[in-house]
């Protein structure tokens, strides 16, 4: 079997496909008139959304992305089959910067290390109070 050609400009005014005057091979229908067709042209609009979501996304984090559309068809009889269509993206994410955290003896997780001593409850002195007393003597 040969391959088909691409349909050009040879569709009938009810949507089919006419075959090739010279070799009698019906010409194929572009994929893009499909696309446009599925889903009342949902599946065309939603494609053409996320591929820029992927793009965007690949220009910010010069991370690579895809698009991916899985179409299934079905067999219902009567010449007709059911065609249903998945879109799936990879979009890629920045990196996350990563916190630190301290851990205690229970394994609880803290910003601050449970090990340090708190000079604020270890009976400081104030400084600052003392030095008020002092008087400085002039060179």
């Amino acid at each position: 079997m040969s391959a088909p050609e691409i349909l050009e400009h040879n569709n009938t005014t009810d949507g089919g496909v006419m075959p090739d005057a010279k070799n009698e091979r019906p010409k194929v229908k572009p994929f893009a008139q499909f696309l446009h067709e599925q889903r009342r042209g949902h599946a065309h609009a939603e494609l053409s959304d996320l591929l820029a979501e992927v793009v965007h996304a690949v220009d910010e984090h010069r991370k690579v992305g895809s698009l991916t559309l899985q179409i299934k068809v079905k067999p219902t009889g009567d010449g007709q089959v059911q065609i249903t269509d998945q879109v799936k993206t990879q979009v890629p994410e920045g990196d996350k910067a990563p916190s630190i955290f301290f851990y205690d003896e229970h394994g609880n997780l803290s910003r601050e290390d449970p090990r340090q001593r708190d000079f604020d409850n270890e009976g400081l002195r104030d400084v600052v109070s003392e030095q008020r007393g002092r008087k400085t003597v002039a060179s």
